[in-house]
């Protein structure tokens, strides 16, 4: 099979059999076999059993990484078959960045396996469009697997290739809303993917799953559309069926209640036109928040970046809220992250050297937090100019931990929410600010916890207190 997709060659125009792709009936047997003999089946009330591995619920911060032909797209200017054809990434080193992203703190990595360009930046058999078969002749999911992995770092990819039929069909077609409510039936005038393409897609995703054995697979929007609903539980059965042989907890990401709740992990991602399709945060469901470190997903010369002081409020925001953070960056054409990213990596990594662990292994408080900003809230806002009043809140053990979202400038914090007679009567033995040994002075009384910080603190970025 692996010599058939030198045949097959994506052109633009291309009439509907461009779908019919030599390999994929094969693929989607040994599918079947697998979805249909282990211990979820590719029905959503068998798929309703999974659990999210403790791994995740422990790690609580990823990086997602955007990074191929489409960067060219962004940073160039190149059309889709221009950027395909010049993509090299002449100076991608795998264990250089998988040294960062270990520096990071991130626990778990997420590189684009392939987007919607449908272009495949690993050895795929049913498409020439790889990054094996032009320019680059490598496999970099298989090099940068291999690096992660050696850093203690747990491997996942994502997939975008359920939105080619949308935006590479010629001329495009218009996209769909998500469904509001019901997986089964289109939105009026909705076209859907017919069914060779459907097949592609889920032998494509199915081999990606084989060949690398990620701990997550991540699925962007328009897989909640109705045509996809059969394909997504024989994938969901395959995934999960895989996971237990390799006895590795997985993580599969949808957006939009494409599955059930219960059935995989709800990923949230900003975007100020669709968020209204997402529910409410502070669930009791653990889900994921996805978010970018600049104005853009691929890297482009005039990218504007995020303060790393509202990246870490944000990822204490998510937290506190019962999340994941999985934060975006983007290497430049060569494959390198460009200076002002590695310095944000590196940021992030001292500010969770000191303050890890009121974000590792926690979990959510009986209130998340309080203050006048609700950030992550019921309205999907972006993060807008926090406050030393805005905290967030989490715990592990006896801990309590109190995560101030700004610096106060005079170095009080007054937490409300620890007034004596509020709901969290306990008795409050000890307070101390995460990397420092000196004592911060407190006083307990009907207004609150009030909390004078001492005049050294460990860094510059957001104050932690761990509370007993």
């Amino acid at each position: 099979m692996k010599n058939l997709a030198l045949t097959y060659i994506l052109a633009a125009g291309a009439a509907a059999a461009q779908w019919a792709v030599p390999g994929v009936d094969q693929q989607l047997a040994a599918v079947d076999k697998v979805a249909a003999q282990g211990p979820f089946q590719p029905r959503w009330q068998s798929l309703e059993s999974y659990q999210a591995p403790q791994w995740l619920l422990d790690a609580k911060f990823g990086l997602f990484v955007h990074w191929g032909p489409n960067t060219l797209n962004t940073s160039r200017g190149l059309k889709w078959r221009e950027s395909i054809a010049a993509f090299e990434g002449r100076k991608f080193d795998a264990n250089r960045w998988a040294d960062l992203f270990k520096r990071s703190g991130a626990k778990y990595v997420v590189p684009v396996g392939e987007h919607h360009d449908g272009y495949a930046m690993y050895d795929s058999s049913f498409t020439a469009d790889s990054s094996v078969k032009t320019a680059p002749k490598r496999d970099f999911l298989a090099e940068l697997s291999a690096a992660i992995r050696k850093q203690g770092l747990i491997f996942g990819t994502s997939s975008h290739y359920e939105e080619h039929w949308w935006f590479y069909s010629n001329p495009p077609k218009k996209s769909p809303p998500p469904p509001a409510v019901a997986r089964t039936t289109p939105a009026p005038g909705a076209l859907q993917p017919d069914e060779d393409f459907l097949k592609l897609w889920l032998a494509r995703c199915t081999e990606m799953v084989d060949k690398y054995q990620p701990q997550m697979f991540y699925f962007d929007w328009q897989i909640e559309q109705p045509a996809f609903q059969p394909y997504l539980q024989k994938f969901a059965a395959f995934y999960y069926n895989r996971a237990a042989q390799w006895k590795k907890g997985v993580v599969l990401n949808s957006k939009y209640e494409a599955f059930p709740e219960k059935a995989g992990i709800l990923d949230i991602s900003y975007n100020t036109r669709r968020m209204t399709w997402n529910p409410e945060t502070n669930r009791h469901s653990f889900w994921q928040f996805d978010t970018m470190t600049s104005d853009a997903w691929f890297w482009r010369p005039t990218l504007k970046y995020r303060p790393v002081t509202e990246l870490l409020a944000e990822m204490a925001d998510v937290v506190s809220k019962n999340g994941a953070y999985l934060l975006n960056f983007t290497p430049d054409d060569d494959g390198v992250f460009p200076p002002e990213q590695e310095r944000a990596l590196l940021q992030i990594g001292r500010w969770l050297a000191v303050n890890g662990e009121a974000i590792y292994g926690t979990r959510p408080a009986t209130r998340f937090g309080e203050g006048p900003t609700e950030g992550l809230g019921n309205s999907f806002r972006m993060i807008g100019n926090y406050t030393p009043q805005d905290l967030r809140f989490t715990t592990k053990g006896d801990a309590l931990y109190v995560i101030a979202l700004a610096a106060p400038a005079d170095g009080k914090l007054a937490i409300r929410s620890l007034a004596q007679g509020s709901a969290l009567r306990q008795k409050i033995s000890s307070v101390s600010l995460l990397g420092s040994k000196a004592k911060p002075k407190w006083e307990r009384t009907a207004e609150g916890l009030s909390v004078q910080l001492p005049a050294r603190r460990p860094e510059e970025y957001l104050p932690v207190l761990r509370i007993r």
